[in-house]
């Protein structure tokens, strides 16, 4: 209900700040998030900006060692050629969260 009511509000022109440790909220809720990292501003954008800067599209794999990789690319394209390379590895193919550029960007957990 609340949500609703933010949504409202933004589509009447009320512009709204939010802060959220919850990544999902802001990707569903905000035209442009800021991505802040032990208080410094290290990127802002809208959420199709923020993914542009390390790419859309992410192939995601499981090493030997059971560590997760992903590996971001700009297209579909580019992202379907690069699974192709991976013989028989099991892979998941899918969009990059506003989560992935976050922890791209500050190159750890979310906190």
């Amino acid at each position: 209900m609340l949500w609703e009511l933010v949504r409202k509000l933004n589509l009447g022109g009320t512009t709204i700040f939010l802060t959220t440790h919850y990544i999902e909220e802001a990707e569903s809720l905000c035209n442009r998030v800021a991505v802040i990292d032990h208080g410094k501003l290290i990127a802002l954008g809208t959420v199709d900006e923020l993914r542009d800067r390390i790419g859309r599209i992410s192939v995601e794999t499981t090493d030997d060692d059971g560590k997760r990789r992903i590996v971001y690319f700009k297209d579909m394209a580019s992202a379907k050629a690069y699974s192709q390379t991976l013989d028989d590895k099991l892979f998941n193919i899918r969009r990059t969260s506003l989560e992935d550029v976050y922890l791209e960007l500050t190159g750890g957990a979310i906190q």
